[in-house]
């Protein structure tokens, strides 16, 4: 398992062998230069560091770079780590596996898309944990969803005996242990280690999981409306809080217990009041996307900025977990739609990258601002494109969004779509007026994207579009030589049959044959010399 010697097997060379200090910086930077780019979303930059052939590479760890995209959230740039090759189910020294990764962060399109593409719901790390047990602990119940109904199996224990269940209920999960119970997932542990799910009770249990609690709290765990209120007449606390950190309130609302809930808002409980996870119980209530307590809170007359100092703006937080039902609750509650984070970014920039477009819309018909943009310069056209989101899309261009606007590298939503090969995504973009002859600063054309990524369909609808063919970007590569250096056989022949220009060189004095003689494409170069 040692990278080094992975690599140099790979390579026909002894193990330690001298290397020319020339070659193994061009791979070392080539290699990094593909990481960097896969952690920040960038496919412009992947296509253009010719690193396809460097995507089952290692990092010292025996990471490769699709782990690291779905470590980092990065759609786009994993889809396209899959269509050049990825392996879904590489692991790392450690076992970890890119689907391992996505769990962690709680990326429920990055596990789909892995899922997809053939990676194993039930692999095990060193510590014999799978990717089930690593959304329990990240209590991710999209993701824990996800995983089940692609055949996960939750009766699996790691190297502790723990199941994923365990995990939930010893690291207190709530969300990610009461998606699992109502999935049927088993525990292991006995009652008395269980006692730490979530706010540390289960109503159903008396006895000594009540160990050290109020009987203010034994109330409202089990929804006693008339205990509570006799223990509040008593002068009782209704701040209270639990041997476990938890809050009454958050006691409440990991209980389900809705009259409790409205009971110690009257009676002066604060709602700001973050409990042990550092959310107040409005945030928590939308961040697990409890619809039914998100109404009580507002019924109770909460209202959305009711939130602790480390809160962000609810109707952010309904974005990213993607709680449509939640996030329109939040907006009629007054929530404003067009805040944005540290980032610039907006809920309506999120949603619009794989919310749907439903959460669009009823952003939009708050007033969000189809227009703005993030620090970046991406604004929610921009992302919807990249995401291939074509219901989004259509919503967004009839909001009167820009079908032009670049980011600040001069990418616009076309030449996102373009380059992550999204055809119906650039078929309604150049139905709405996008230019095919747009530039970034680096000179990269929509075409020029589509055809380092080998989407024939893309390269043929921008041709149609009349797209200039022969347009150089800055290192003088135009999209025939760049299609060529990929090894892409359909696109080269879809260039060429359009007129492309065989002759011309890049900065380096190649042209499309020569890009495809250094990469290995000799039958491929040779069709190219033979039409020019």
């Amino acid at each position: 398992g040692y990278a080094a010697a992975i690599l140099a097997q790979r390579e026909s060379r002894l193990p330690l062998a001298d290397e020319t200090p020339s070659r193994r910086a061009e791979r070392q930077l080539r290699v990094g230069f593909l990481f960097r780019a896969a952690t920040g979303d960038d496919v412009a930059a992947l296509e253009r560091s010719g690193a396809a052939d460097l995507v089952r590479e290692p990092d010292d760890f025996g990471r490769q770079a699709l782990a690291a995209a779905a470590g980092a959230g990065s759609p786009v740039a994993l889809a396209w780590l899959l269509r050049a090759g990825a392996d879904a189910n590489a692991a790392d020294s450690f076992g970890g596996t890119a689907l391992m990764a996505a769990a962690r962060h709680r990326d429920v399109t990055a596990a789909r898309a892995l899922l997809a593409a053939g990676a194993r719901v039930d692999a095990v790390d060193l510590a014999g944990r799978t990717a089930l047990m690593h959304a329990s602990w990240a209590d991710a119940p999209d993701v824990l969803a996800a995983l089940l109904d692609a055949g996960a199996a939750p009766e699996l224990a790691d190297a502790r005996g723990w199941t994923a269940l365990d995990v939930a209920i010893q690291r207190e999960k709530s969300a990610a242990a009461a998606l699992l119970r109502q999935r049927g997932a088993p525990a292991r542990l006995g009652a008395a280690r269980q006692a730490r799910s979530g706010s540390g009770i289960d109503p159903s249990r008396p006895g000594q999981l009540y160990a050290g609690w109020s009987p203010l709290l034994v109330a409202v765990a089990r929804d006693d409306l008339p205990q509570l209120q006799k223990a509040i007449a008593a002068g009782a606390d209704p701040g209270a809080t639990s041997p476990q950190g938890a809050t009454a309130l958050q006691v409440a609302l990991e209980s389900g217990s809705r009259d409790a809930l409205r009971a110690l808002l009257a009676a002066g409980a604060d709602p700001r009041r973050a409990g042990r996870d550092v959310r107040s119980v409005l945030s928590r209530a939308v961040g697990d996307g409890d619809l039914a307590a998100v109404e009580v809170l507002f019924a109770a007359g909460l209202k959305p900025d009711a939130l602790g100092p480390r809160d962000e703006p609810l109707v952010l937080t309904a974005a990213r977990r993607g709680h449509a039902d939640v996030l329109l609750a939040v907006l009629a509650a007054g929530a404003p739609a067009g805040v944005a984070d540290r980032d610039g970014q907006t809920a309506l920039m999120i949603a619009a990258r794989g919310g749907g477009a439903g959460m669009v819309e009823a952003l939009l018909a708050r007033g969000a601002d189809a227009r703005a943009v993030d620090r970046g310069g991406h604004g929610a056209l921009w992302y919807a494109a990249a995401a291939g989101e074509g219901r989004s899309v259509d919503v967004l261009l009839a909001a009167k969004a820009p079908v032009d606007a670049a980011d600040a590298e001069g990418a616009t939503p076309l030449a996102k779509a373009a380059a992550a090969g999204h055809a119906a995504v650039v078929a309604r973009l150049l139905k709405a007026g996008a230019s095919p002859a747009a530039r970034s600063k680096r000179g990269d054309t929509p075409l020029l994207a589509a055809a380092a990524s080998g989407n024939p369909a893309v390269v043929a609808a921008l041709l149609n579009a009349r797209a200039p063919i022969d347009a150089v970007n800055r290192f003088g590569d135009t999209a025939l030589i760049v299609a060529a250096r990929g090894g892409h056989r359909e696109t080269c022949a879809a260039l060429l049959a359009a007129g492309a220009n065989t002759r011309l060189r890049n900065a380096d004095s190649l042209t499309a044959a020569d890009a495809a003689n250094l990469r290995g494409f000799a039958a491929l170069a040779k069709s190219i010399d033979t039409r020019g």
